[in-house]
Order: structure tokens, then C-alpha cells, then sequence
């Protein structure tokens, strides 16, 4: 399920995803921060640290995906 997409008002993409095993996994596809690679983890306060990462680096992040990671 997509947490968020590229498009106004977003400059990350930001889904769910598993990996190989079945595990769930949070995944910023093709992120700037790190070379354009996939940033993948396991922890909701996780992705939440790294969307505000992107944020601090000037990149739109809608509130509507922290509001979904945590769940409200």
C-alpha cells in the first residue's frame, strides 16, 4: 500500500512493501538521500525520522504520511 506518491504536494514515494521472506518492510523508492537507492526498514519510528529527514532537506512531505505511519 502506497504511504505516499511523487506528484504535488510530495517529492518522495513511500510504500509498504515485504521482503524475500514475507517480512514487512516501509520503503522510500528511489530516494535522494541515499544515492537514489531504496531506503527500506522494518520500524514505523523509523521511516517518521527519515520522512523528517527529507523534510529538513527542503522536500514536500504531506502530513497525510505521518498520519499514516502512526496510524491516526
Amino acid at each position: 500500500m502506497s504511504i505516499c506518491r511523487w506528484g504535488f504536494g510530495s517529492d518522495v514515494y513511500v510504500y509498504e512493501a515485504e521482503d524475500t521472506e514475507g517480512k514487512p518492510l516501509l520503503v522510500c523508492h528511489s530516494c535522494h538521500l541515499v544515492s537514489h537507492a531504496s531506503f527500506e526498514v522494518r520500524e514505523t519510528h523509523e521511516m517518521i525520522a527519515h520522512l523528517e529527514q527529507h523534510r529538513a532537506d527542503g522536500d514536500l512531505v504531506p502530513e497525510a504520511a505521518f498520519e499514516r505511519l502512526r496510524g491516526e
